[in-house]
């Protein structure tokens, strides 16, 4: 005789005020990872895909996290560069696919990590040089992006440096001419090679 599968239990309090309780919590505990505390992004990204689920283990599990607060109030993040060194280090890596590339890139402002990407690429590409160039090019966007911030808030000039494990993706990006099978690339890489050329940007190639 075959039994009837066991329906689950609803988790307890599911009402409307646990759930608002629960939204308020940990809206407030983004608030404060946006500012002070990033360190609380992981936490509260999973405490927030459970409000709807189970309202209260959220609020149950929010008095750890702002215990945690209390008990490193004191701790903080620090952002330093060797002595009168201004350098934003950008590195870049992908892994190419036949239908889907993966690629990740980290910008880094002396050896303290300030942004990190990875995950699929936006576009589809056709060998490893071009799923590299890919990132080299979204690595350079952002290190543009966060040099810009930099400068205004330190009121200086941060020298930027492209790190990448591909020497067929640095040829693209600094050679002006190549095969007609490349061209596309060239195209698309006119932007940072551009900004090679007038000394803007560094390219390195790293092992």
């Amino acid at each position: 005789m075959i039994s009837e599968p066991e329906t689950p239990e609803e988790p307890p309090n599911r009402d409307l005020a646990t759930i608002r309780e629960a939204q308020r919590v940990v809206g407030e505990l983004v608030w404060v990872a946006t500012r002070t505390r990033p360190d609380l992004a992981f936490t509260i990204t999973k405490l927030a895909s459970l409000v709807t689920k189970d309202p209260q283990q959220v609020l149950d599990l929010t008095k750890h996290v702002w215990c945690y607060l209390a008990a490193t109030a004191d701790h903080g993040l620090q952002f330093c560069n060797a002595p009168d060194e201004k350098q934003l280090n950008i590195y870049t890596d992908a892994s190419f696919g036949t239908e889907t590339s993966m690629g990740c890139h980290l910008v880094m402002w002396g050896t303290a990590m300030l942004l990190w990407k990875s995950g699929k690429q936006a576009v589809v590409t056709a060998s490893t040089a071009e799923a590299e160039l890919v990132e080299v090019l979204e690595g350079a966007l952002a290190g543009d992006a966060v040099r810009m911030f930099m400068e205004e808030a330190l009121d200086t000039t941060a020298r930027a440096i492209s790190y990448t494990d591909n020497t067929a993706a640095l040829s693209i990006v600094t050679s002006e001419n190549g095969s007609w099978r490349t061209r596309h690339l060239r195209k698309r890489a006119h932007i940072l090679r551009s900004k090679v050329n007038q000394e803007e940007w560094l390219l390195r190639h790293i092992y």
